[in-house]
């Protein structure tokens, strides 16, 4: 009886959202349902519909014993094989590594870096800047993003120069290849460094989930893929692999110039709290990885901080939740003109607050079916939507 009421009571407030304006969304493939309103993104994920096949994944390098342990996973007919390689950890740096996408073809090799160091807080603002938020595993649609962009040639070489490639969070989750997506990002990291450009690569909350071991949106090939390897799924990005340590170091927010950029938002209770960016960035690293339950409950600036009003988490700003006053505060209080913004869904790059506010969180999976992606270019303090062909529109 119960269960029947609240479903009446689901049809109905649906019934009302979608006479409001709100349309459904429905990934077959991820077995995601999504109703989608002016004010934010409701979601159910079908368990059982889930469709993901075995393919290909890797590399995981991960370090046990003096060695790093490189693993690659094929499929071979109904099952997964796992081949097993290794090199002296002294040996590392003369090691080149390599990632295979099956969804594109794509191969490409990387070198792991001599040290994995915590990023700067703030930078000044460069001539040129590509951001994208919640790409979720969708390893083409990036792909098709930053080839148009001009972030990377046809081999997926760094060539935007001294451009910054921002990353604002979710590059976990729903999608088939993350950690292709992830080593890509790994290995442009180096060669911006090179070409004296920049890729800034912040934390989302499905960062923070799959790092503590939140499974509810993880696809059922990675399951596979942790079964076959033989190790618990959250230790595919556990302490003693590379791309957790990598992962570890991250930032959740960054400034460059007087533009603040982060997953979800910084609410009026953060900004209460007189928190600076620096022991945002501290706090959250140092307690990755946790339980939540256990990091809620120790309360103050860690509950805050990792709770629905945190930097990952929070959807007001996109919502447009506060007043314009209330965000001028917040504003002024990080010596800052405007926040970039991703976590709460969006149709198209959209200013918000008299453009004090972008949001930048695409439904890139289905928009890329459409034959379409698009991130938020921002060149000489000029904002603009730019999409896979190079083509911008100006916000």
């Amino acid at each position: 009886m119960l269960l029947r009421t609240l479903k009446r009571v689901l049809l109905a407030t649906t019934s009302l959202l979608l006479l409001a304006g709100a349309y459904l969304a429905w990934n077959i493939w991820a077995g995601e349902l999504r109703l989608k309103t002016p004010y934010g993104s409701l979601e159910h994920n079908y368990r059982g519909a889930d469709t993901s096949r075995l393919t290909s994944d890797g590399p995981y390098l991960s370090y046990r014993n003096g060695y790093v342990i490189d693993q690659h996973i094929r499929q071979q007919d109904t099952s997964l094989v796992v081949s097993n390689d290794s090199v002296p950890t002294q040996q590392r740096l003369c090691r080149r590594f390599r990632c295979t996408v099956a969804a594109t073809h794509d191969t490409f090799s990387f070198q792991l870096q001599p040290r994995l160091t915590v990023p700067p807080t703030r930078y000044a603002m460069p001539t040129r800047l590509l951001a994208v938020s919640d790409i979720e595993g969708d390893f083409p649609a990036f792909r098709a993003l930053l080839r148009g962009a001009g972030v990377v040639d046809t081999a997926l070489q760094w060539q935007f120069g001294t451009g910054h490639l921002v990353l604002v969070g979710d590059f976990f989750d729903r999608g088939l290849y993350v950690t292709e997506c992830l080593w890509l990002i790994y290995k442009l990291e180096q060669e911006a460094a090179q070409a004296g450009g920049q890729v800034h690569y912040l934390l989302g909350n499905h960062e923070d989930m799959n790092l503590r071991g939140d499974q509810d949106d993880v696809r059922y090939k990675y399951k596979a893929v942790a079964q076959a390897l033989r190790t618990p799924l959250p230790q595919l990005y556990g302490p003693d692999t590379e791309l957790g340590r990598w992962l570890r170091t991250k930032n959740v927010v960054e400034q460059l110039g007087t533009t603040l950029l982060l997953h979800g938002g910084i609410s009026p209770a953060v900004a209460r709290a007189g928190l600076s960016l620096e022991t945002i960035n501290q706090t959250v690293r140092r307690h990755l990885g946790e339980n939540r339950l256990s990091t809620l409950q120790q309360g103050g600036t860690v509950e805050l901080l990792f709770g629905r009003e945190g930097p990952m988490w929070y959807r007001g700003l996109v919502q447009q939740q506060i007043t314009a006053p209330e965000l001028t505060g917040i504003l002024r209080q990080f010596q800052a003109t405007r926040l970039v913004l991703g976590h709460t869904l969006v149709d198209r790059i959209t200013p918000l607050y008299q453009g004090r506010v972008l949001a930048i969180d695409l439904p890139h999976a289905e928009q890329f079916r459409q034959g379409y992606v698009a991130g938020l270019w921002l060149e000489n303090g000029r904002g603009y939507e730019i999409n896979q062909r190079g083509q911008k529109r100006a916000l």
